[in-house]
């Protein structure tokens, strides 16, 4: 069950946690922080509505099901906005611009390769590729596919809702690493691609024309998509971006 409630007893961020209502007693499964705000995301186990604190909550979804059900809810758009493209590239490049820098320059290079397919890479310390818990899936793939997704998670994730293809490309501690799934699962299993002196992760989305329809476009001015972003750029990230539509870089800070 999904939507937003606010809480009166929160027991572990990222777990399970048991909220009081005025209809009685509702145990929950899982919660994401939604900023610095007492509100969660809230997935329950069960079906149907239920009230907390007289509020109703959402019907039930499961997975990124519940993304594309109501992407306004997670992206900012509506499936038929013309707006959703935009949203999912600039969520995908506020993730990479957050991550911590392990030179002294944080580089981040955006490219637009077609209208529905972009790339966002950064040299940062590469997503992590260990097992995100006993019996669970390595962090990479539960990035790519858990709204409850870990470090980097859930943003990451969103945008693999509304994608027909996902691939991540990972530079880590001597080892490069790739991931593949799309909105109903993950793809083959986290796999070694070799050894490699790099470190960092490539994401390069494809997103799905089936779900945003055929007129479904990124927009022609990529700088002016990520203005608020830009102006947040710190003196050690340097942010490229390049439209192969255009065959040329946009901005380079």
């Amino acid at each position: 069950m999904t939507g937003r409630v606010r809480v009166a007893q929160l027991r572990g961020r990222g777990g399970g946690f048991a909220a009081d209502g005025t209809s009685g007693r509702v145990t929950l499964g899982r919660a994401r922080w939604l900023g610095d705000s007492d509100d969660v995301l809230v997935t329950a186990k069960t079906s149907g509505y239920f009230e907390y604190g007289g509020m109703p909550v959402l019907a039930a979804l499961t997975g990124l099901e519940a993304v594309r059900k109501r992407p306004e809810m997670y992206l900012g758009a509506k499936v038929d906005d013309p707006r959703l493209p935009g949203q999912a590239l600039w969520v995908v490049v506020r993730d990479a611009l957050g991550e911590v820098p392990v030179n002294p320059t944080l580089a981040v290079s955006v490219v637009v390769e077609s209208d529905l397919v972009f790339s966002v890479e950064d040299n940062g310390p590469g997503l992590r590729v260990d097992p995100a818990g006993p019996r669970r899936a390595p962090w990479a793939t539960e990035a790519l596919t858990l709204l409850t997704g870990g470090p980097r998670g859930a943003l990451l994730a969103m945008v693999t809702a509304v994608s027909s293809a996902t691939v991540a490309d990972i530079w880590r501690d001597g080892q490069h690493w790739r991931q593949w799934a799309d909105w109903q699962h993950p793809g083959p299993a986290l796999q070694l691609v070799g050894s490699t002196d790099r470190h960092g992760t490539r994401l390069r989305y494809h997103l799905d024309p089936s779900y945003l329809g055929a007129r479904a476009a990124l927009p022609d001015d990529i700088s002016g998509l990520l203005t608020n972003l830009l102006d947040d750029v710190r003196d050690h990230v340097a942010l490229t971006i390049t439209d192969a539509r255009l065959g040329r870089p946009l901005d380079h800070q």
